[in-house]
């Protein structure tokens, strides 16, 4: 039986990469993309290579609750079991743009969207074979800052600032997840996959348009990029909760502080509750 696979954000970077190395008759690749006519096109071409691969797509813009939710919505439909979900997605935003819901976009999307489809995934995902969460994270967490006031989000800044930070609530909340799941047979961590040259340097402001090409020139391909998710998802582990880089080594974390995960799942899962109230 081949094993399904969703990732997010397929058609370009680490996401694109990994959905052509796994692109195989052993495996059912579900793709989550903003750009259908873009996706349709890449899978046609990864098709043409091997025409064994199956791969479905559905349209996923993790800025929008309503886009996630119908995403959800349509996977639960077509499908009774998900082995793995690959939350790769994600963005970085050095302008001030924000979410549908008017969240910062980095933190929207980086974090918050992605909480919330793994959220309504988890029944499905606890329904496969060996099934994995894995978060595409980043050592940018082991900087990053966040504070609530009074059990709240307050408005956040956007750059590295803001990266830093929707990375470090990705890595708590996963170890978070993975403890409040720790009885599941579903296997739940974060990677980082490097210094990789993908789609966030592509900046709007000046300065990212002279600093993202030299940056891009320097740093790890797509495809060295893609190498600790694939590790995972080929080398299933028995940990969860763990912060791993590429074959499999882990990263050494001491800064979980479960009372602060919790406070931000509980400020989260508000935010959540009450912008789709009326879906």
């Amino acid at each position: 039986m081949k094993k399904k696979i969703v990732i997010t954000g397929a058609t370009s970077g680490i996401g694109k990469a990994t959905m052509e190395v796994l692109a195989n008759s052993d495996n059912h690749l579900i793709l989550g993309c903003r750009n259908i006519p873009k996706a349709q096109k890449l899978v046609d071409e990864v098709k043409s290579k091997n025409k064994d691969a199956r791969i479905d797509i559905f349209k996923l813009d993790l800025s929008s609750f309503k886009s996630i939710k119908d995403f959800s919505d349509a996977i639960c439909k077509n499908y009774d079991s998900i082995g793995i979900l690959f939350n790769n997605a994600g963005v970085f935003s050095d302008t001030k743009t924000y979410t549908k819901e008017g969240y910062e976009m980095t933190l929207g999307v980086n974090y918050i969207g992605t909480y919330y489809l793994t959220t309504l995934l988890m029944d499905i995902v606890e329904k496969g074979h060996n099934p994995q969460i894995i978060n595409v994270c980043s050592r940018a967490a082991l900087f990053g800052k966040f504070k609530l006031k009074d059990g709240a989000f307050i408005k956040q800044k956007h750059g590295f600032r803001a990266y830093s930070a929707s990375k470090y609530l990705q890595l708590q909340t996963t170890i978070c997840f993975a403890n409040m799941y720790k009885d599941s047979k579903v296997k739940i961590n974060a990677i980082h996959p490097g210094d990789v040259a993908t789609g966030i340097w592509d900046g709007d402001s000046l300065m990212m348009k002279i600093i993202g090409p030299i940056m891009k020139k320097r740093l790890s391909s797509p495809e060295q990029g893609a190498v600790a998710g694939l590790y995972l998802i080929q080398n299933p582990p028995n940990d969860s909760g763990k912060f791993y880089e590429e074959l499999g080594e882990v990263i050494e974390y001491d800064k979980y502080d479960e009372e602060f995960a919790k406070s931000i799942l509980d400020a989260t899962d508000k935010i959540i509750k009450t912008k789709t109230a009326t879906f």
